[in-house]
């Protein structure tokens, strides 16, 4: 996870670098947006009676988990059928998201999901968190299968997203407490978020030693390597337009594999 927070913060090349005896105080706080659906299959609930209360008692769990790491969440619910997840696309993209998180609380067919992958520029991270170590088999029930099926969909989930070419960010697999490694790669991609909100929003200045300068100067320029910069590059990473003003809306296209 390290890796990923460190790529994250790469994108932010044109940023000054301070060293770690100094200490700058934000001039805003830290946040971003991130959204939070949880996927289900509705043919259980009539199945199960009682199983979506327990489900939304799951969501909540991890929702407050992703609030106390500085973000703003917007959560969208339970996603349990085709219609449903369509449905949630215009609430989504109002959110102008930085990260999304889809909680799998139980087994759920990946038409609950696809439209999520299809439509949404921002990462997915797939979250697959049960409640139990593991199963008592001698007093296992359906019911208590469902409860704990996080895991079940996502070879799933992510074959689509491949096959969509936008595979997801990540996977975080764990228990739904207590479970040490599962709550820092959380914290860690609310970091990312962090880094998104602030790199989708700022503006970057350049000094650029353009075709303008006389022969003489360009020559002293060649070596003068803080005062060049390569301004196709940053429109490219960066979205940048001929203003160099930043609209990174696509700034992780090369996280979900489509740079």
């Amino acid at each position: 996870m390290d890796m990923k927070v460190a790529m994250a913060v790469s994108a932010l090349c044109c940023t000054s670098v301070v060293a770690d005896v100094h200490h700058i105080e934000r001039r805003k706080p830290l946040t971003a947006n991130v959204g939070v659906v949880s996927v289900g299959l509705d043919t259980y609930w009539k199945q199960c009676p009682g199983l979506y209360d327990d489900m939304l008692k799951k969501a909540g769990v991890f929702e407050k988990r992703v609030e106390s790491h500085e973000v703003k969440v917007a959560s969208f619910g339970i996603s349990d059928n085709p219609e449903k997840a369509a449905s949630l696309i215009p609430a989504m993209k109002a959110a102008d998201l930085d990260l999304l998180f889809v909680d799998m609380v139980t087994y759920a067919t990946s038409s609950t999901f696809a439209p999520f992958v299809r439509e949404l520029n921002c990462p997915i991270v797939l979250v697959a968190l049960q409640p139990d170590s593991r199963l008592d088999y001698e007093r296992a029930t359906i019911y208590k299968q469902l409860l704990n099926d996080d895991l079940c969909s996502v070879p799933e989930f992510t074959g689509v997203a491949i096959r969509y070419g936008r595979p997801v960010a990540d996977v975080v697999i764990g228990k739904l407490d207590g479970d040490a490694k599962a709550d820092e790669e959380i914290r860690q991609w609310c970091a990312v978020a962090h880094v998104l909100h602030d790199l989708r929003r700022e503006r970057q200045g350049t000094r650029h030693a353009g075709p303008n300068y006389a022969k003489g100067r360009l020559l002293l320029l060649q070596g003068k390597l803080e005062s060049r910069a390569d301004a196709p590059s940053l429109r490219q990473a960066h979205g940048f337009d001929d203003k160099f003003r930043c609209r990174c809306s696509r700034v992780l296209e090369c996280r979900r594999g489509e740079a």
